[in-house]
């Protein structure tokens, strides 16, 4: 015959034992999840920041070719763009799942290439015409009105990607809500417990 108070007893017993290793499963997967989210926004950002220096580089030097005419003035420039072409495919990577956020990134990148071509032909201009003919093309002002919209864009996909990690957050990895949901379980517990002292008496 089963002895029913001796599984209780045993159900007792074992019960806090569970709901700990619950507790402590459910705090390690959160803490998990938030820090791969902080670590992707991270990274994000970063190559957002870096593009955008990479092509504000690219510009300077050429800008420096221009005045001076010497190729040294161009490693800058020709860095920058094996770089730059490396890291969008990256952050496009990055961002899948956020289709408002890659929309503007590859509006974005035709802002970049466009404005990467414009400096190309700068330095076919220096090379082949001259200074004068490369100072009229740059004072034109649409590299600089390029520049200002590319600034822009990265700004805007700043933000972007700081709304969708808002968005993206699941409520049952709320901490509060796993404080509560340890603070019943705990007194479920306690009351197991109670159960088993009950039971050990009779």
């Amino acid at each position: 015959m089963i002895d029913k108070k001796a599984i209780a007893i045993v159900l007792c017993a074992l019960a806090p034992t569970s709901i700990v290793g619950y507790i402590a499963l459910q705090q390690t997967s959160h803490i998990s999840a938030v820090d791969q989210q902080v670590i992707r926004d991270h990274e994000i950002h970063e190559q957002l920041d870096v593009i955008l220096g990479l092509v504000t580089d690219a510009e300077t030097a050429v800008r420096g070719y221009t005045i001076t005419g010497k190729d040294e003035y161009l490693k800058p420039y020709f860095a920058a763009l094996p770089d730059i072409e490396k890291r969008l495919p990256q952050l496009e990577k990055l961002v899948q799942g956020n289709e408002v956020f890659l929309t503007k990134l590859r509006q974005t990148e035709q802002l970049i290439h466009a404005k990467l071509a414009r400096v190309e032909h700068v330095i076919m201009l220096r090379k082949e015409k001259g200074y004068d003919a490369a100072a009229e093309f740059i004072g034109d002002g649409k590299g600089i009105a390029a520049m200002d919209k590319i600034r822009l864009d990265m700004r805007q996909l700043h933000n972007l990607e700081e709304q969708f990690a808002t968005r993206g957050s699941n409520p049952a990895d709320d901490p509060s809500r796993l404080l509560r949901v340890t603070a019943i379980l705990t007194v479920f517990a306690l009351g197991l417990v109670l159960c088993n002292i009950f039971f050990s008496r009779l």
